[in-house]
């Protein structure tokens, strides 16, 4: 898999891939180029051969046409026509009439078609004269004698030997072309393996090997070209990152001994503020004793003054207090004094009943005591049902009645 990823993503495939490309694009445009030249080499070498064979034929054959000798033009339009040496030769007059001609043995019938063009021209050309015509080579050339135009010779060779020496060549350079290229990759993918590819998957070894812990010196730092600065800049790096580590370990070990003496600290100063809250703890509960004291009058006797706003927590402590100073007291009659509440409210007075109702419970009697106007007045304009207390203007007169109803319980 590992290999697969590799050819699939690797840099060295796609340069070797890139690189393969590119020359064969240049072999491909060198191979036409070349094939178009040796096309056109091909060409002239035949319109060259074309142009002496007609030079000749036009020389041999001045005499025959100056004596109107077609025999010999025939003989002589043979001869140049054997051993395919031309597809189709003639000869006309001056007036475009065909003289003699004759055909190479196995021409096809497109060979063996009169030059049809020479009957329309008043006069033979002065010069030679060639064209090429559905696969064939056409060269037309005057018969001088005694310095004048008599006639004129035509030749058409065959360009399938053009067409054969030109495949020949396309298949001889596209073989050179393709061992070329074969060499030039092998050698060009050996000297990028070696040089590039290998130092490459080098570094990169590195490179997992310190992303694991494991320290390494990457090699080809003493190349002097690109992939050695890069070897060399790596080494930079990795002493860049063990001195960073280095660093980072000490100022890790300094935090833990910072964390250990800041817990410590923390320790030892929760340890105080816990005594504190203790502390705290116990005077609040004192205070609270002395918010709502039990004050011991006589024996089974017991009053209570209460001082400012009552709210539910002392009310609570309240109840607390009044039962636990008649069970330590052994108290028979309990005055709770209200002279110092500026207020009595709905709840107030419930929780005073339910005071009382606990005393009772315990045997106990409960009176209320300094109860101003406008704190009666408002009870009664609440609708506060307080008649299951007793009620007294003062301290002493409540107290006055302790014993005599101590004595009428007895």
């Amino acid at each position: 898999m590992l290999a697969l990823r590799r050819l699939r993503y690797g840099l060295y495939p796609r340069i070797l891939l890139a690189l393969v490309g590119s020359n064969l694009l240049v072999l491909v445009l060198m191979t036409a180029v070349d094939q178009r030249n040796s096309q056109a080499h091909l060409s002239d070498e035949l319109l060259q051969q074309g142009n002496g064979q007609v030079q000749i034929l036009a020389a041999a054959a001045n005499l025959f046409v100056a004596n109107a000798d077609l025999r010999g033009l025939s003989l002589l339009a043979r001869t140049a026509t054997g051993n395919n040496q031309a597809a189709y030769v003639g000869f006309f007059a001056p007036s475009g009439d065909l003289l003699a001609a004759a055909a190479a043995d196995g021409a096809a019938v497109e060979a063996r078609a009169p030059f049809a063009d020479l009957s329309t021209q008043p006069q033979p050309t002065a010069s030679k004269s060639s064209r090429w015509v559905n696969g064939y080579l056409e060269i037309t050339a005057p018969i001088v004698y005694a310095y004048k135009p008599i006639g004129t010779v035509a030749l058409r060779l065959s360009t399938a030997g053009l067409e054969a020496d030109r495949i020949q060549t396309l298949m001889q350079g596209s073989l050179t072309a393709f061992l070329v290229l074969l060499v030039l990759s092998l050698t060009t993918g050996l000297l990028l393996h070696r040089l590039v590819i290998l130092p490459l998957h080098q570094l990169s070894g590195a490179a997992e090997q310190i992303s694991v812990g494991v320290w390494t010196t990457p090699q080809g730092q003493a190349r002097h070209d690109e992939i050695g600065q890069l070897a060399r800049a790596f080494s930079q790096m990795i002493t860049a990152l063990q001195s960073r580590e280095q660093q980072y370990q000490e100022q890790v070990a300094a935090v833990q001994r910072l964390n250990a003496d800041l817990d410590a600290r923390v320790a030892a100063r929760t340890q105080e503020l816990q005594t504190l809250v203790d502390t705290q703890q116990h005077l609040l509960t004192q205070i609270r004793e002395m918010a709502i004291p039990v004050v011991p009058i006589q024996a089974g006797v017991i009053a209570i003054p209460l001082i400012g706003n009552l709210d539910s927590q002392r009310m609570g402590q309240l109840l607390q207090n009044v039962l636990a100073g008649i069970e330590s007291r052994r108290a028979h009659f309990v005055a709770l004094d209200i002279t110092g509440v500026p207020i009595v409210d709905t709840h107030v007075a419930a929780a005073l009943v339910q005071t009382a109702e606990s005393a009772r419970l315990l045997g106990a009697t409960t009176a209320l005591v300094g109860i101003r106007p406008e704190v009666a007045q408002s009870l009664v304009q609440l609708g506060v049902d307080l008649s299951s207390l007793k009620t007294y203007p003062t301290l002493q007169e409540a107290l006055l009645s302790a014993p005599a109803r101590r004595n009428q319980r007895a």
